[in-house]
């Protein structure tokens, strides 16, 4: 049991230096190719714009997935309250340790008492549709670009048909019974698997989930279809449906902040293994990343500290209130006489 946390903490060594050595060369291909990337992002205010527009509908999107799955948890989550949640994650992520995900689980305890085990059961089942989602996404992309005349990658092909099988697993897992007097241990198995059950018997919710996933990958696709247009790159339909998945997962499991430099380089490689340059897919990718950034500058900063005073103002009443039950259970004299 001793060697438990020092596994983890060179697993965390290692993804930190990972995770630097991708930042590290994301930045220096960006400088060694600086006068071409110059000519190259020259992009119109008109293009910027609607790349922002853009965004804002990714947003939206993504937070509908979570609003979906937390309403059939029961938690009273406002939509509105939800994109706000959403964009304040996002731009928590780009902090160390993925503060954004810490942030959006505390605010959901504080403000709606969701429990963690619920709030860890709840972003699985999004995981697991997000990964079927991106399997289908990326067959569809890497068969369409094979029909259109071009190269069948077939590592892309295994990698995808995996991320459609692999979720199966935690799909038909069934929770330990509950017994009285379980250990915590045993407890929090049960809250997690507790929420995979509630969403297989409502199938709907969860195909409603994986369709805006799938729009999510659409909004996606066209916002790299706006970037590759902007910076003059040739770059098949079919190739930006499928960069979308896969940007997607690769922000969504990243080891750097937010995803940033890898997310790029994956694009770059997509594009490199199915016959297109591999700097088309990096300047498409730069360029969202850019306009991106911009947004979560303003945005998301700017939801991040709304749901912070939220959290901070909700433990304050906490206290407040501890604070007068304790004064109220206080005997007076009278009473002790």
């Amino acid at each position: 049991m001793k060697h438990a946390p020092e596994s983890r903490r060179w697993w965390a060594h290692l993804q930190n230096l990972i995770g630097a050595a991708v930042l590290f060369g994301f930045g220096y291909y960006l400088w060694r190719h600086r006068a071409h990337f110059a000519s190259v992002l020259d992009v119109s205010v008109l293009d910027v714009l609607v790349l922002g527009a853009l965004v804002v509908v990714t947003w939206v999107v993504t937070s509908a997935q979570s609003w979906l799955l937390y309403r059939a948890s029961g938690i009273r989550v406002g939509f509105w309250e939800s994109v706000v949640l959403a964009v304040a994650t996002a731009f928590g992520n780009y902090l160390p340790a993925r503060v954004g995900t810490i942030a959006r689980a505390h605010y959901l305890k504080s403000i709606h008492g969701m429990r963690y085990a619920r709030f860890v059961s709840v972003s699985g089942i999004r995981t697991v549709l997000m990964v079927v989602a991106t399997g289908l996404a990326g067959i569809l992309g890497t068969v369409g670009i094979f029909v259109g005349g071009g190269p069948l990658s077939v590592e892309l092909l295994l990698l995808f048909s995996a991320l459609c099988i692999a979720p199966v697993l935690a799909w038909v897992w069934r929770p330990p019974a509950r017994t009285e007097g379980a250990g915590r241990i045993r407890r929090i198995l049960h809250d997690f698997a507790e929420g995979f059950a509630q969403l297989r018997a409502r199938p709907g919710i969860s195909g409603a989930v994986l369709v805006l996933v799938m729009t999510q990958y659409a909004s996606l696709a066209l916002r790299f279809f706006v970037a590759a247009r902007a910076t003059g790159g040739d770059v098949p339909t079919t190739l930006l449906l499928l960069m979308a998945p896969l940007a997607a997962l690769v922000s969504f499991t990243a080891i750097t902040p937010g995803g940033l430099g890898l997310r790029e380089a994956v694009m770059g490689y997509a594009s490199f293994a199915t016959g297109t340059s591999f700097a088309n897919g990096l300047y498409v990718g730069t360029l969202d990343r850019a306009v991106l950034l911009g947004m979560m500058a303003v945005f998301g900063s700017a939801s991040f500290l709304t749901i912070w005073t939220r959290i901070r103002r909700a433990s304050s009443a906490s206290l407040s209130r501890a604070g007068s039950a304790e004064e109220s259970s206080v005997p007076t004299p009278a009473e002790e006489d």
